[in-house]
């Protein structure tokens, strides 16, 4: 997320005439359409492919590195700001 805000940052900056102090968050933006996707997924009906793919659970080991961010996270950050 860092890495992506200093990028879409530098690039306003370079378009826009932006001066350094100025940030613009990226993350809310990336949070509203994370939102608008699931809500669209959870509205197809109960046997739709896509639907059940929300809630797959991969099976083996898991590769080595840092965890990857799945949608049932996402569901969690979902219900943490309220939603259902």
């Amino acid at each position: 997320m860092n890495k992506l805000q200093r990028f879409v940052n530098w690039c306003l900056r370079h378009i826009l005439n932006i001066r350094w102090p100025d940030t613009i968050p990226i993350d809310i933006q990336i949070k509203k359409r994370k939102l608008r996707w699931i809500t669209h997924m959870l509205r197809k009906p109960a046997g739709a492919i896509e639907r059940d793919a929300l809630d797959l659970s991969p099976q083996g080991a898991r590769r080595r590195g840092q965890l990857r961010k799945t949608w049932r996270t996402t569901k969690e950050e979902i219900t943490e700001m309220g939603k259902t």
